[in-house]
């Protein structure tokens, strides 16, 4: 395409994450908000999907980066487990859960498309 619409594509690409990381980020404090009591009442007893996927978004990399360690802390506070998604994402999300497990995390991960040894 040309110059223009690759420039009018990026902007509308920028202007649909803001839009989508304004809604995670109302997610997250609302998670972050609750107590055990809370969690307890409602019957939460997972946090996800959540994760890393850099197949169509790899431009996208920090924030998602960003939002992930935000919501595992989450879990790690709340003790609840995760259901993880990792696509083409393996290094920093091996970095991260490595990390986090350290501290309490758990869960599973219901997409991955690493290869025989990452797993």
């Amino acid at each position: 395409p040309p110059h223009s619409q690759k420039k009018k594509d990026k902007g509308e690409k920028c202007e649909k994450y803001e839009k989508y990381l304004t809604l995670l980020l109302e997610i997250l404090n609302y998670l972050d908000s609750l107590n055990q009591k809370e969690i307890s009442d409602y019957n939460y007893i997972a946090i996800g999907e959540v994760g890393l996927d850099y197949y169509n978004n790899k431009d996208t990399r920090e924030y998602q980066i960003g939002f992930l360690n935000d919501i595992l802390e989450v879990a790690i506070d709340t003790k609840l487990p995760v259901s993880i998604h990792c696509r083409c994402a393996f290094d920093d999300m091996y970095d991260i859960l490595k990390e986090k497990s350290k501290r309490g995390l758990k869960g599973v991960i219901h997409c991955f498309t690493g290869s025989i040894d990452e797993a």
